[in-house]
């Protein structure tokens, strides 16, 4: 099954667990594996569609017209989110603004869910925002490439050389 021919199953209303329970018994090892690259690259590109969709409602402020006063209280009543689930897609949602490349990875599938929000932590550090902007490219690379154990060691260490001072720098200018 191609990955038109899943989303419009999967797009169905009216297949039960059972449905689904039973197409999967009688697959057999080659459909089971290509179903589930299939699904992992409708996630990757579900995902993009959403944090690129969020930040036109956030740039719009639609959330007001639905009488929400912040973005966060929008997705937790439209989508039921829990306030991680709605911190980490922020996150996403302006790392996808602000990284040059991050949309179309994970659209296509080249990055990985984890990999992207692994980024979009890193991205959160004002302090080093700049720098990743500017190594954008070589990161998603390397995102690619890696496992995503060694590519988070990657990342930590391009953000300890990024910013050497850590946040040792805005404690000292506070005092």
């Amino acid at each position: 099954m191609d990955l038109g021919e899943l989303c419009d199953t999967i797009g169905r209303g009216d297949r039960t667990v059972d449905d689904v329970a039973g197409e999967l018994f009688d697959a057999t090892e080659t459909e089971l594996d290509e179903r589930v690259r299939t699904l992992e690259l409708l996630r990757r590109r579900v995902e993009a569609e959403m944090a690129l969709t969020l930040s036109r409602v956030e740039q719009r402020r639609l959330y007001l017209a639905d009488g929400h006063r912040s973005m966060k209280s929008y997705l937790r009543a439209t989508c039921n989110w829990s306030n991680p689930d709605v911190a980490g897609e922020r996150c996403l949602t302006h790392a996808v603004d602000g990284l040059p490349g991050l949309a179309e990875a994970l659209q296509t599938g080249r990055v990985g869910v984890a990999q992207a929000g692994a980024i979009a932590r890193v991205y959160r550090n004002r302090r080093v925002r700049d720098r990743l902007v500017h190594f954008a490219a070589m990161l998603l690379e390397l995102a690619e490439r890696y496992c995503y154990d060694d590519f988070v060691i990657a990342l930590k260490r391009f953000e300890m050389l990024a910013d050497p001072d850590g946040a040792h720098r805005d404690r000292d200018e506070q005092i």
